[in-house]
């Protein structure tokens, strides 16, 4: 009888623990946590394995943190305010690390909300702190620590007196609107700006618990604790440093603080109407004048800076450390990749020493500091050393895979998951020839069959097909011989640890710091009576434990750790009781002996022992084999010969350089007939499928009956869904959704289905892969169509059918947006239709829409009207019928004049009859220019303020302005204000209160 692999619910129960040690040499100890029977759910600190349980105190609740219980409550409140619902003991298993309770970074500290009676609580490590009423007009959220456990934080609103935050269990003063809390990087200062509750907009701050005048806005702290702001005044903005001017510029938006070391970098417009220029600690970067910054990424030590430039014409390049790149197309930029979800494509290596990206035109490029390789038609991946002492990278052209390393390059057939060992001697990646491969130092490991690491949960980028040793002396990998299939298990250096007959799945491999010891976990095959216990821990090769609910492993990536010798301690369910394990290696085995007396498979490769060459020439000088036609092409797309470095390697090796870039053109490929394409379709594996996912099926038949735990069935022929190909078995579910389960490649029909499929496919089609989409970014659709449900949180769900608006494509994942909702999220691209999509548009150069051809479309639009035009698309009214009037696109206005005022000013009302006469007298002999009322009040006070003062010109509400960067960043807090900019949000004159009649004196000027 199958296991089902079930529904959310099932896969957050946590594995059982046996409580016995099978290893003698190793000492393994257990620790029960929270009461026994009575625990309802739990959470696993960060750091330092603390744990958090809600355990039943007859009628009332408590939570125990290590042990110690605290006070007796009646119901647990989340920490966006609301109550959060457990459930009793028979869900525990279900709860394991849900509870809504907040650890501090390194796990010392901790805290919740309360109710209790008819009062609210907030506890910090077990004791009461703080205590308010609970009603509809109270509520209090967002709690949280700042850096070491330093202060706690959270927000108290009351619906009559305002909002306020209170620090530590101390109320801070109220405020109208929402302050926001900025920490320091050490966790031991904090900040934020409130304002006044009469409604004035009068703002103040709050450093560290002192109520202090506003001294601006934006607040950061730099490295060394000093405070940041950005302080606006009449036309002149400063950047304020603990309270001091440090700069003063017309603008001053937007800015990037290093973590580390001391450096500000900001964008400045020196005075008024001139463009933005980029400044670094006060300096101006030349070349960033009207250039647009998207990002801002420092180097680890703090002394170097990389910034991401997007020109006027569209073409993005990098500036490093105040030196221009070229321009592409695109480049890759660190600031947009979330740390961990992907493979990283720009960045600072480890050491600082180098800046690398990728680059795209109509092809790709890896760039390091500014010499640039030969351009690739595909995907090109970098690999960096953990040391930052070499870049390497794997390549996807016209698809082929190749891997450049220590200045040769060579072809591959599915190369992929290239990295380096931790000091950089060492590399190893993985080819898919018809079954997978590993190659340590550019030699295959002959004799294995590589089934890569189960993926977990917490590292979706991580390397998953092998592992290397901290001291790189040794690499892991999973598989099977060669010459037996039914031989499975762990291959360290070459040499073979069987597993049990029937064991595929080898999940968190992890080498203990000293590199003389391996755990792993693997499944056990139960032999029912009730046993749910279906997984292994091993250390160096001998079961130490077993445990239940492995997919809660995936889950808790808090739940292991480490330390220097070697023990590992984590959190497990055990008899349905939470529980501490800690276990530690024996001093008398290990990988060594584990390894003795077992035959090697293959030859383990030796460590390299010269010299690492720089990352400049990794990516240099690559050469084909002599002979190899089929690495010809790999000249044109690949190799790298930069002319610097080919000198340097000529006075190195005293031997001259030798061109590899061949002349001829690639020939023409002829037209692919049924036959070739049925034989190609025929060559796909299992475990190329399993490797892409844009070839799996959505949907597959069942080719034998299958019964599981609980009553449950799926009949042979039944149709089922594809959830997900692994290396070695496939996940479905039923149409209903009711059932997930696993099962093996043979027991359904999804490989001849992916192959029926892929023989329909052109050569092009086949060819396209998502990783290589994400360098082509001329094949992205504008929009997509979901083939799955999704619940976004908050009552927002996106439906199968519903078409979403592409924003970005990173590997692994598609950035979207719901225009319907105003919602962007991130979804796998196989729940999209953007594969097929892709694959008409590269066959058919006219298909469409197109997200580039789309963009460039806008920002010739964008050019043209001006991007204060554009700002104002669908905002603009009649100020005296408040009913849309949109600017006549026929006749755009030169000059747009924005006027701020209010019927309850006396000084706007003051100045209004001057305007009024002015645009009676102007406007018809210059109809360049127009007038744009800012209201400040509700569209009805505006219209009968307009009446009254006889104007009847176009209007935008003031909250509007948000949404207009070039309008909002130029408003002040006093009224009126009278701003004249061209279309192109150039500011051409800015009149604040008394000075609003100069501007309008400098507004005539401009049109005589």
């Amino acid at each position: 009888m199958k296991a089902v692999r079930g529904s959310f619910a099932a896969v957050m129960a946590v594995f059982v623990a046996t409580g016995s040690s099978l290893f003698a040499s190793a000492q393994v100890n257990e620790e029960l946590i929270g009461v026994q029977g009575r625990w309802i759910s739990s959470k696993v600190s960060p750091r330092g394995l603390h744990t958090a349980v809600l355990v039943m105190k007859g009628s009332r609740f408590a939570v125990v943190v290590d042990g110690v219980e605290g006070p007796r409550i009646d119901q647990l409140i989340g920490t966006d305010g609301q109550p959060a619902v457990m459930g009793g003991p028979d869900v525990a298993a279900n709860q394991v690390n849900l509870l809504q309770v907040v650890f501090s970074d390194n796990g010392e500290r901790c805290a919740y909300f309360a109710k209790v009676g008819g009062d609210f609580i907030a506890v910090l490590d077990g004791k009461e702190i703080f205590r308010g009423p609970t009603s509809y007009n109270n509520s209090r959220r967002g709690m949280f620590f700042s850096a070491g456990g330093k202060h706690l934080f959270f927000t108290d609103s009351d619906g009559d007196a305002g909002n306020r935050i209170v620090v530590d269990g101390a109320p801070g003063p109220w405020s109208h609107d929402t302050p926001e809390v900025v920490t320091s990087h050490d966790g031991a200062h904090y900040a934020y700006v409130g304002t006044v509750t009469d409604y004035t907009g009068t703002k103040w701050a709050v450093v560290d618990g002192k109520q202090v005048k506003y001294f601006g806005r934006s607040l950061r702290f730099t490295a060394n604790g000093s405070l940041l702001s950005i302080m606006d005044g009449q036309g002149v903005a400063a950047l304020i440093l603990n309270g001091k001017p440090l700069i003063q510029a017309a603008g001053i938006e937007p800015l990037w603080v290093s973590p580390t070391g001391g450096m500000v970098a900001a964008m400045v417009s020196p005075k008024p109407g001139a463009q933005m220029v980029l400044t670094v600690n006060g300096n101006v970067v030349p070349g960033t004048e009207g250039v647009g910054i998207t990002g801002v990424s420092f180097s680890p030590d703090g002394k170097r800076y990389a910034a991401v430039c997007l020109s006027v014409s569209g073409s993005s390049f990098m500036i490093i450390d105040g030196k221009r790149g070229l321009d592409y197309q695109s480049v890759s930029d660190p600031c947009n990749t979330t740390p961990g979800f992907a493979p990283q494509t720009a960045g600072f290596t480890s050491d600082s020493s180098k800046y690398f990206y990728v680059a795209n035109t109509s092809q790709a490029f890896l760039v390091v500091e500014d010499e640039e390789s030969d351009g690739v038609s595909g995907v090109i991946q970098p690999a960096v050393a953990p040391n930052g002492n070499r870049i390497g990278f794997t390549a996807n052209a016209n698809g082929r895979q190749y891997v450049v390393i220590e200045g040769q390059s060579k072809e591959y057939r599915g190369a992929n998951n290239l990295f380096f060992s931790p000091d950089g001697s060492r590399y190893a990646f993985l080819a898919y020839s018809g079954t997978s491969s590993l190659y340590v130092d550019g030699v295959e490991q002959s004799g294995i069959v590589v089934s890569p690491f189960t993926r977990t949960y917490e590292m979706p980028a991580a390397n998953i097909g092998f592992l290397f040793s901290p001291d790189s002396k040794h690499i892991a990998v999973p598989g099977y011989l060669t010459a037996d299939s039914e031989k499975r298990g762990l291959f360290i250096d070459g040499q073979f640890v069987p597993q049990s007959k029937g064991i595929s799945q080898f999940r968190r491999p992890m080498f203990t710091p000293d590199s003389r010891h391996l755990y792993w976990i693997s499944p056990r095959v139960t032999d029912g009576g009730g046993d749910r216990d279906n997984f292994w821990l091993y250390l160096d090769g001998v079961q130490v434990a077993k445990f239940a609910g492995a997919d809660a492993l995936e889950r808790l990536p808090e739940n292991w750790e480490m330390s220097a010798d070697g023990t590992l301690r984590f959190v497990a369910l055990s008899g349905g009781e939470l529980k501490r394990f800690k276990v530690t290696p024996p001093a008398d085995t290990g990988i060594e002996t584990l390894l003795a007396g077992v035959a090697p498979v293959t030859a383990p490769a030796p460590a390299s022992t010269s010299a690492p060459q720089s990352p400049i020439a990794a990516v240099a000088g690559a050469l084909s084999k002599p002979g190899d036609s089929n690495s010809n092409q790999l000249l044109n797309v690949v190799a790298s010969v930069v002319a610097a470095a080919i000198q340097s390697d000529k006075k190195d090796s005293g031997k001259p350089a030798e061109s590899t870039k061949p002349t001829a053109a690639p020939p023409v490929a002829r037209a692919e007939t049924p036959a070739e394409a049925a034989a190609e379709a025929a060559k796909l594996t299992w475990q190329e499928l399993a490797n892409r996912p844009e070839l799996w099926p959505s949907q597959v038949t069942v080719k034998v009956q299958m019964d599981f735990q609980g009553g449950a069935s799926v009949r042979a022929g039944q149709n089922v869904n594809v959830v997900q190909i692994r290396a070695d078995e496939i996940d479905l579910s039923t149409a209903d959704g009711q059932l997930n389960f696993v099962t093996a490649p043979e027991e359904c029909d999804a490989l001849e289905v992916a192959r029926a499929g892929y023989a329909k496919l052109t050569p092009k089609q086949r060819r396209l892969t998502f990783g290589s989409l994400v360098s082509s970014k001329e094949l992205w659709p504008l929009k997509v169509v979901l083939n799955q449900t999704f619940d976004l949180g908050g009552g927002r769900v996106v439906r199968a059918g519903d078409e979403m608006t592409v924003l970005d494509f990173q590997a692994g994942k598609l950035l979207v947006k719901s225009e319907a909702l105003n919602v962007q999220f991130h979804v796998a691209p196989q729940a999209t239709d953007i594969m097929a999509q892709c694959r008409r548009f590269v066959e058919d150069e006219s298909a469409g829409p197109r997200l580039v051809a789309t963009q460039k479309a806008a920002e010739e639009r964008l050019k043209a009207r001006g991007i204060v035009v554009t700002e104002l698309d669908g905002r603009l009214v009649n100020s005296v019928t408040a009913k849309p009037q949109p600017l006549d696109e026929a006749a755009l206005p030169k000059y747009i004049v924005f006027l701020r005022g209010s019927s309850t000013c006396t000084i706007t009302r003051g100045f209004m009859p001057s305007m009024v006469k002015f645009y009676n007298e102007q406007k018809p002999r210059h109809p360049e220019f127009e007038v744009v009322y800012i209201m400040t009040e509700s569209p009805g006070d505006t219209g009968k303020f307009a009446r009254e003062a006889g104007f009847s010109w176009r209007a935008v509400e003031y909250e509007s302005t948000g949404y207009m960067p070039s309008v909002s960043r130029q408003i002040d807090g006093k009224l009126p204000q009278l701003i004249v900019m061209d279309r192109n949000g150039k500011v051409l004159a800015n009149g604040i209160q008394n000075g609003a009649p100069a501007a309008l004196n400098q507004l005539a000027a401009l049109l005589k």
